[in-house]
């Protein structure tokens, strides 16, 4: 994009701009900074997120209209802007200690409140009033901006107002990139809000001196390359269609709050879309957002460019008209591009990204270049002059605003779950089609509107035909026998025709089967048999319930609480009540809908044994599942004794992210062992055991105790067959590998979330620790691990098992399986 004027001095507009644009880069990474860090107290469930996303919204379009009333009464806006970056500055630096403060027994005990309806309502007000000095002075700056370039603008009160708009989003496109790809993984999320407050304390201060200089003539630099080329006399329009008023009618505030329910909501539909095929790390959530904010930029720097030569109502109609069937061309391509198959575009992160960007870009830029249009074709309805446009501005923006809250809300708790991801795109659709003609029909007769009508309707009509694809994959031998649509997604069971049941979410992430069950009940027995006698016992993740089932096998458990992030997956675990011990219905087992870490904050009990399951390191609900913080609260709710169990899939790490993992476990526990779960090279799994003291393991109790193991379903366990086998499965016992002062800074933590962001890279460059890869570290590390951390008391008249020969059949059984 060509900047249609040069720097030639500090008054000039383009300094202005620049502000305003390093302002949209830090308020977009004070957003991801902030949701990371309220998600960390409130839990990363859908509802905390929504509690997070209204409060900031919310305290954001306070601060537009605030703004707006006060815009046109001071002399200087431009020292409004710079006071209000100023206060956003000292709120953000402020923000990380105010909420280490949710963490005080008081407070944690409100914000837990028993009552979910109550707890909801606390955090939401909580979240409100912790954030409000910042979103206010976030959305303040918008007014004062607006109301400072259009002083004096000479008719380009329109254009100067949309570009700035255009430029504010552009940097919020450049704060997601900066965020999502440097600042989170190398200066951390703390650091990244601290980063960003740098940024608007300098916007600040430049705008505070600006201000205090002398005013100076314009520079119209920008008034003639926006100015249209063709003779005044030829570009002229009837008042009647003017676009600027002198005060803006109930009209163009409905059409700003539909603009702003309808991005929000639409952009809630294209994340849903994308998950159904990306790999759904943090970088491509990134990417979504990031392709959205530059649509949403390109469409303001239209209208900024061709907005004095046309009337806003009817291009606001038009390009609604047009971004109806862009939406479903939209969804068109992606359909016959990716079939909804796994999305892969080789080896390589860079490649991959690239190529996830372009596709991004080729389904969602031009409607939402399109529909992005509209809010400043509201803008350019407003009065201008030398007073008057900063407070429109803001009260259009604030309408804006609370309605794209509501839009994202209903979107994704209402709409979805209950027509579906094709028919809301179909419904959003049509609203825009019909928001189009009724503009439309306001200025020209039904006589000249019938035709363009039909057509448009026809052209609708046959976009939602041609995307009714199914949703769900199934393969041709299996059979569809459960689906929801959720706010985390689609959740499937299939059937194959041999009977085994398959659990997925969005058509490629398996929660687990019937088919290598001996494994998921492996998950279940092996640290409940490493405990002498495990009565109260935690699992975090349910899916299938294969593994949580497996507890009620032991005769010492006396309850076994399975915690599930996603309720529609508690719903499908009781089609495997036949593989699982009826878990859901067993009077020694409570299955608890709740987000993992935020239950063992909030519980007020303890556990003889906690299992946490199979996550997937690089999605954001779960890859925090990974830190010390995480270790810290599980082994405060352990008892006497207790042992935590984390799985972990070396089909999804790397050596790096293996041994963060391994040092952040070994950072919180004092003894830290390492298990086999299942060596296939293919899919192997590994667990950490951690404890407070080695661990006490009695030959002749494992096997009266795997002997009293009823016989499961799918055979007896081939690895796990009586009490001696145990030892065959130990690796060896992990030491922190640095100094304490050190390693602090290379340990996996809730502000340095490292695995999350060096997973997907490790992924795409094809070095996962499976196959030859892994049965190389297994010669160069783990065989090297140290023999400990294990006290074995043999039978009578028997010798102690030799651990080094165990180690040494996993390590065959690595080659047999590659």
């Amino acid at each position: 994009m060509r900047f249609p004027f040069r720097v030639t001095q500090w008054d000039n507009p383009s300094v202005v701009y620049l502000l305003f644009f390093l302002s949209g880069c830090a308020g977009l990474i004070y957003e991801i900074a902030w949701s990371r860090q309220l998600g960390l107290f409130f839990g990363h469930t859908v509802h905390a997120a929504a509690v997070v996303l209204a409060a900031y919204f919310a305290g954001m379009a306070l601060g537009y209209w605030l703004a707006g009333s006060w815009a046109g009464r001071l002399k200087r806006p431009l020292s409004g802007y710079g006071a209000a970056e100023l206060v956003v500055a000292a709120w953000a630096v402020a923000t990380p200690h105010l909420l280490n403060s949710f963490t005080q027994p008081q407070l944690a005990g409100l914000l837990n409140h028993p009552n979910p309806d109550v707890q909801l309502a606390v955090r939401a007000v909580v979240t409100f009033f912790a954030l409000l000095p910042a979103t206010i002075a976030l959305g303040a700056t918008l007014p004062f901006i607006a109301e400072h370039v259009s002083a004096a603008a000479r008719g380009l009160s329109a254009q100067r107002i949309a570009l700035a708009y255009g430029l504010n989003t552009a940097g919020a496109f450049c704060g997601v990139l900066l965020a999502t790809f440097v600042l989170i993984l190398n200066i951390g999320v703390a650091g990244s809000g601290y980063f960003a407050a740098l940024l608007s304390a300098g916007c600040g201060l430049a705008a505070l001196w600006l201000a205090r200089r002398k005013p100076v003539d314009r520079v119209e630099a920008l008034a003639d390359a926006l100015r249209p080329s063709k003779p005044a006399e030829q570009n002229a329009v009837s008042p009647a269609l003017a676009g600027p008023q002198a005060r803006l009618t109930p009209s163009w505030y409905v059409l700003a709050g539909l603009s702003g329910w309808g991005m929000l909501g639409l952009q809630v539909l294209f994340t849903r879309l994308f998950a159904m095929t990306f790999h759904n790390s943090t970088y491509t959530f990134g990417g979504v957002v990031a392709v959205f904010l530059i649509a949403l930029a390109g469409g303001s720097w239209l209208v900024a460019r061709f907005a004095g030569r046309y009337p806003p109502a009817p291009w606001a109609a038009i390009t609604c008209s047009a971004g109806a069937p862009a939406i479903l061309l939209g969804v068109f391509i992606f359909q016959r591009f990716t079939r909804l198959g796994y999305f892969d575009a080789g080896p390589g992160f860079a490649i991959y990204i690239l190529a996830a960007l372009g596709l991004i870009a080729l389904v969602v830029l031009l409607p939402v270049l399109l529909l992005g249009t509209v809010l400043p074709y509201c803008f350019a309805a407003a009065p201008s002059g030398a007073h008057g446009a900063g407070a429109a501005v803001g009260r259009l923006t604030a309408v804006n605003t609370l309605s794209a809250t509501a839009g994202s809300l209903i979107t994704s708790f209402w709409l979805l779950p209950t027509a579906g991801l094709w028919n809301s795109f179909a419904i959003y659709a049509v609203l825009y089609a019909v928001l189009g003609i009724v503009i439309l029909g306001g200025r020209y007769s039904a006589g000249r509107l019938a035709l363009p009508a039909l057509g448009l309707v026809l052209l609708v009509a046959a976009g939602i035909v041609t995307t009714q694809w199914p949703l769900s994959v199934v393969g041709k031998s299996s059979r569809l026998i459960y689906e929801r649509e959720t706010p985390y997604g689609l959740i499937t069971v299939t059937q194959q025709e041999a009977g085994d049941l398959w659990m997925k979410q969005n058509n490629h992430y398996v929660l687990g089967a019937t088919v290598g069950a001996d494994s998921e009940l492996r998950q279940g027995n092996l640290p409940l048999l490493l405990h002498p006698n495990p009565r109260q016992v935690c699992f975090l993740g349910l899916a299938t319930g294969i593994t949580a089932g497996a507890a009620l096998d032991h005769r010492e458990v006396e309850q076994a609480v399975a915690v599930e992030l996603i309720p529609e997956v508690a719903d499908a675990a009781a089609l495997f009540a036949p593989y699982n011990n009826s878990v859901l219905a067993d009077a020694r087992a409570e299955v608890v809908i709740n987000d993992a870490r935020h239950y063992l904050y909030a519980a007020d009990r303890r556990f003889d044994v906690i299992v946490s399951d199979l996550f997937v390191p690089w999605h954001s609900q779960t890859g925090y599942l990974y830190t010390v913080e995480h270790y810290r609260a599980a082994r405060e709710r352990l008892a006497p004794g207790g042992l935590f169990c984390q799985w972990l899939p070396l089909y999804q790490v790397g050596p790096a992210e293996f041994e963060l993992i391994a040092d952040s476990f070994s950072a919180v526990f004092p003894v830290t062992t390492i298990w086999r779960g299942e060596l296939d090279a293919k899919a192997p799994l590994i667990a950490f055991i951690g404890s407070e003291e080695p661990l006490q393991l009695d030959a002749s109790e494992l096997t009266a105790r795997v002997g009293r193991l009823p016989l499961p379903w799918c055979g007896r366990d081939p690895v796990i067959t009586r009490g001696t086998d145990i030892p065959q499965l130990f690796v060896g016992q992990w030491h922190l590998r640095q100094s304490a002062p050190l390693s602090i800074a290379w340990l996996n933590t809730d502000n340095f979330p490292r695995v999350e962001f060096l997973a997907p890279i490790t992924r795409q460059a094809r070095i996962k620790l499976t196959g030859r890869q892994l049965a190389d570290y297994y010669d160069n590390v783990l065989l090297q691990l140290p023999l400990t951390g294990l006290a074995w008391t043999p039978r009578p008249h028997e010798p102690a098992p030799d651990l080094g020969s165990g180690r040494s059949l996993q390590r065959q059984w690595l080659d047999r399986t590659q």
